[in-house]
């Protein structure tokens, strides 16, 4: 099968995208990705359908024993960098409101947040990515000081959300 001819869809790139993330491989994964965007995919869909899936199955797999914490951050590394790759090679300048993106204090698993932040990034939006582990109070005081149209907060457990009390 030629280049030309090849499908070039997530879904048919996804195995060898999956196997760059089992080797620890960004430069591959990187290309695997570009070669996506080149051949005209929306940068949106590489990361909806090809990372935040493989990334999905990181997380599976380190649930099931199958991969250790490290090859399981190894992965996710891989996967942030792709991530910026795809967001460099779009270069959207936004012409929508701003929106905060954040996760809750305790909450290091940044990726699935920073995956959001990027497609409202491409779709227009002036994100602010404020990253893992905010505490609430410093969220809050850049919430004063930077009008936000929406925020988005992000957390693996729901004890983390934020509750009412009174």
């Amino acid at each position: 099968m030629t280049a030309a001819t090849r499908d070039t869809s997530p879904e048919a790139v996804y195995p060898d995208y999956l196997h760059c993330l089992a080797e620890a491989d960004e430069h591959a994964a990187v290309e695997v990705a570009r070669g996506l965007l080149d051949a005209g995919v929306a940068a949106d869909r590489v990361l909806l359908d090809l990372v935040a899936p493989a990334q999905a199955e990181v997380g599976e797999r380190w649930a099931r024993n199958e991969w250790s914490v490290a090859q399981e951050h190894a992965a996710t590394h891989v996967s942030e960098r792709v991530v910026a790759a795809v967001a460099a090679y779009a270069d959207v300048r936004p012409t929508r409101a701003r929106i905060v993106v954040a996760c809750m204090d305790g909450e290091w698993h940044a990726l699935p947040a920073r995956l959001v932040a990027e497609v409202l990034r491409l779709r227009g939006w002036q994100v602010t990515f404020l990253g893992a582990s905010v505490p609430a109070a410093h969220l809050v005081s850049y919430l004063h000081r930077y009008d936000a149209y929406a925020v988005a907060l992000a957390s693996a457990l729901p004890m983390r959300l934020p509750t009412h009390t009174g």
